[in-house]
């Protein structure tokens, strides 16, 4: 492995992007003997400042800001916790809110965590164009360091191939079989990882849920919006006069979502909710931003939008076309690009730089066994994903069919080419395939149209 060319004897700090950080739980579990500390970039600046994430510190966000909402306050104190420029920033609103958090004892600086990373070799990866890194070497003093790119720690494969679809649903059954598949022959499914576009996939994937029957469970993350308890107060969102925490109190056992509707209950009395400006979009962003109770499930397979660096589990891509990545960064709500580097924080450029330096190692390194995209848009124009051009990935052709999990899930994917036929009169070997199988059986498609007898085709 590249990365024990670097760990030696000689103990060294690593400074790395939140992403790698499973990826060093891995390799610190697998390697015990090496003499190693980590620090992704947020933890570092956790340990040194404080966490910009804590419900103080927000909270406190909304007395100096209060038109914004939970997530824009969240950039603001970023900024001030990242920076170490705030008194020159020439916004009266910021540096208040920056003094109050030292005055409360939120923002501080741990001299200690200085004296450490003063005293020992320091390896900073994928930051060498970052400003925000280069900041606080000169913050710290930093002597003994240096950067690493990700080509320098990553393993990668020589050749990297992927699958090809014209729509997400069959990307959807024949990714989602393909896993299955792999996973009957392995003694723990924690260590299949599935990366997706959440916002696409999940309607496809919880629809072929509905009919899998596998002795296997799924980790599919929810918000605390994909809860009961907010489909009940949506509606109420928008009319000042309802108390939103006197309704939760008052329907507890209507709602009948126990755990959750505790959690949320919580939130909405540490934040006053009832008393916030746009308080729909507080509530909106507040939950978005916390994971629902009831699914955290172990020993399973998980399905995330986030990306994964392993050395242990087997990783599935789906759905890698320019929508998916890269996931560059175009704007800001509150502060711009260009104000916050002149602050000492990361301009657009840089910060696109890196990631695409991210995704491209994601998709190089040798766990990732399963990579699909779809070829065509809607208008049926071919879009290849910027990364099958500039890694140069070779198509691998699709089998023409793979074991379905379900009599459920079978008659889910015929549907959709029963759909298919009637409405463009496409013919694929599934569809004769399972022709045979259902015999004369009559099945409704997704379309409006009638019901269609399956011995036409």
């Amino acid at each position: 492995m590249k990365i024990l060319n670097i760990l030696n004897d000689k103990e060294v700090i690593l400074i790395i992007p939140n992403e790698l950080n499973s990826y060093f739980f891995e390799i610190r579990k697998k390697y015990p003997s090496l003499n190693f500390k980590v620090f992704t970039i947020n933890n570092l600046f956790k340990e040194l400042r404080g966490n910009y994430l804590d419900d103080k510190v927000i909270n406190l966000g909304y007395k100096y800001f209060p038109n914004l909402t939970y997530s824009s306050i969240k950039e603001v104190s970023e900024l001030i916790f990242k920076s170490f420029k705030i008194a020159s920033s020439n916004d009266t609103n910021l540096i208040k809110f920056n003094e109050a958090l030292i005055k409360e004892g939120l923002l501080t600086f741990n001299e200690d965590l200085k004296l450490l990373l003063s005293s020992k070799n320091i390896c900073f990866i994928n930051f060498k164009e970052s400003t925000l890194v280069k900041s606080l070497i000169n913050e710290l003093g930093l002597l003994n360091y240096k950067f690493l790119e990700l080509n320098e720690v990553i393993d990668y494969k020589k050749d990297v191939k992927y699958r090809s679809f014209f729509n997400i649903f069959d990307e959807s059954i024949y990714a989602l079989n393909t896993i299955l598949s792999d996973a009957d022959n392995k003694k723990d499914t924690k260590d299949i990882q599935v990366i997706l576009d959440k916002d696409r996939f999940n309607f496809y994937i919880n629809l072929l849920f509905e009919g899998i029957d596998v002795p296997f469970k799924f980790n599919n993350y929810y918000s605390l919006i994909d809860t009961k308890t907010f489909k009940f107060i949506y509606k109420y969102l928008d009319d000042s006069s309802v108390s939103l925490i006197d309704l939760l109190i008052k329907n507890k056992e209507v709602i009948n979502d126990n755990d959750n509707l505790e959690i949320i209950l919580d939130l909405f009395k540490t934040f006053d909710i009832d008393n916030l400006n746009n308080r729909k979009m507080n509530v909106i962003d507040i939950l978005s931003s916390r994971k629902r109770n009831d699914l955290n499930v172990i020993n399973a397979i998980n399905f995330d939008s986030r990306l994964t660096f392993s050395i242990e589990k087997d990783i599935y891509v789906l759905g890698l076309d320019n929508s998916f990545m890269p996931k560059t960064k175009k704007n800001n709500k509150v502060y711009s690009y260009d104000y916050k580097n002149k602050l000492g924080l990361d301009s657009l450029n840089e910060v696109n730089l890196m990631n695409s330096k991210l995704e491209e190692s994601f998709l190089l390194q040798e766990n990732v066994k399963f990579i699909s995209f779809h070829i065509k848009d809607n208008a049926g124009r071919y879009q290849p994903s910027y990364y099958v051009k500039s890694l140069k990935m070779s198509e691998e052709s699709n089998l023409d069919f793979l074991t379905m999990y379900s009599l459920g899930s079978m008659k889910v994917f015929y549907r959709n080419l029963l759909d298919k036929f009637n409405k463009n009169g496409e013919v694929n070997n599934n569809l004769l395939l399972l022709k045979k199988y259902f015999k004369n059986e009559v099945l409704h498609t997704f379309s409006f149209h009638s019901p269609f007898h399956t011995d036409t085709p």
